[in-house]
């Protein structure tokens, strides 16, 4: 019976406030809202008490690519898209954005790497793979699960139990492209 206990106590451990994202916009979805969204950056749409999680991952082959509640979806601009009846979402407009050059020096567990931000790299920990993206504000996605963001000198730890943290934050000299989409949700 000591077992079940402990597996309970991990599980609600696991599952505290404070391992969840807290910098996620929540939007209220009550009347006709125009959004920007930085390319990677996640939102909560919220109606009549469902949610919905939107991403926008940027031009895929010639596509502006987003995720809702996970599920790669394509759209196209100015054609609206009903999302689980009750938000209508319009991808108005997608601009680029020159913005200065970021580098994440970070470590997870014993692997350390450095990533651009928005960019992506495969790390190998006692023969798992961990898939590392880098968002902005010190943010990861690691194998799906996003961080809050993380200060340098700071940790977070994964539902692996891995950690991961930053180290050095470095501005580079290089300008990068950001696209950003510009969308418009209202209750459908």
């Amino acid at each position: 019976m000591k077992g079940v206990y402990l597996l309970l106590a991990i599980v609600i451990v696991g599952c505290t406030e404070e391992t969840m994202p807290t910098n996620q916009r929540v939007i209220d979805v009550t009347g006709t809202e125009r959004i920007e969204l930085a390319q990677t950056e996640k939102i909560i749409l919220a109606r009549n008490g469902q949610q919905i999680s939107l991403r926008f991952l940027g031009d895929v082959d010639g596509k502006q690519m987003f995720e809702i509640n996970r599920i790669p979806v394509t759209f196209e601009i100015g054609v609206q898209k009903i999302i689980n009846r009750l938000i209508a979402f319009t991808l108005e407009a997608v601009e680029n954005k020159e913005e200065k050059g970021v580098l994440v020096e970070f470590f997870l567990g014993q692997a350390q790497g450095t990533l651009e931000q928005g960019g992506t790299k495969l790390v190998q920990i006692a023969g798992r793979d961990y898939l590392v993206t880098a968002l902005q504000e010190n943010r990861f996605i690691v194998n799906g699960e996003e961080t809050a963001s993380i200060h340098v000198g700071g940790t977070y730890v994964l539902r692996s139990t891995h950690t991961i943290g930053v180290r050095d934050i470095i501005e580079t000299d290089k300008t990068v492209r950001q696209e950003r989409a510009i969308i418009t949700v209202s209750p459908s």
